[in-house]
C-alpha cells in the first residue's frame, strides 16, 4: 500500500523532485509509516506519519432462503480476517432493528434464522482483523436483498 503524499511548505505544494518518499510496514493489515525526506532546497527536512491498512471488503457470493424463517449466505474467504460481522435488516439503510452475527475468520458461510417469513431483508458483511487488541474493520460489502420463505 502506497498512498499518495502531498508535501507543503508555507502553504505551497513542494515539487516531487524536492523530496523522497519511503514506506514501512505497508504490506499487511495494521499501522504503516510513510516518511518524507527533503532533497535540494529542502535537504535536512523530514517528517513521517502513520496510516492504517484495513482488511479487504468482502463480497457476498450467494444468498438464499431454503427454509422457512432463515437465510443462508456465503462469501469468499479473506485469509487475513480473524472474524466477520454480518448484519441483516428490513431497511436498506440498516437503521432500526438490525440483527448482528459474528463468525470466525475460518468460515465462508452462515445461516441466519428466526426471521419473519415472507419479508424482504438486506444483508451485508465485513471482515475484521484484530490489531493490537482491537478489531479493525473493512468497508461493508455491497448489501444484498433476499426474501425469506
Amino acid at each position: 500500500h502506497k498512498p499518495e503524499v502531498t508535501v507543503t511548505a508555507d502553504d505551497q505544494t513542494v515539487k516531487t523532485s524536492d523530496y523522497e518518499v519511503t514506506y514501512e510496514n505497508n504490506r499487511e493489515i495494521g499501522k504503516a509509516t510513510v516518511t518524507v525526506t527533503g532533497k535540494k532546497n529542502f535537504k535536512g527536512y523530514s517528517g513521517s506519519t502513520s496510516f492504517k491498512i484495513l482488511p479487504k471488503r468482502p463480497a457476498i457470493k450467494k444468498k438464499e432462503s431454503r427454509n422457512s424463517g432463515e437465510i443462508k449466505i456465503s462469501w469468499k474467504k479473506d485469509k487475513q480476517a480473524t472474524r466477520y460481522e454480518i448484519q441483516i435488516c428490513e431497511n436498506r439503510d440498516f437503521k432500526g432493528k438490525v440483527k448482528k452475527m459474528y463468525v470466525t475468520g475460518d468460515e465462508t458461510s452462515a445461516v441466519i434464522n428466526k426471521l419473519s417469513s415472507g419479508k424482504k431483508y438486506h444483508i451485508r458483511i465485513r471482515s475484521r482483523v484484530k490489531v493490537d487488541g482491537k478489531y479493525w474493520n473493512s468497508k461493508w460489502s455491497i448489501d444484498q436483498s433476499v426474501k425469506v420463505k
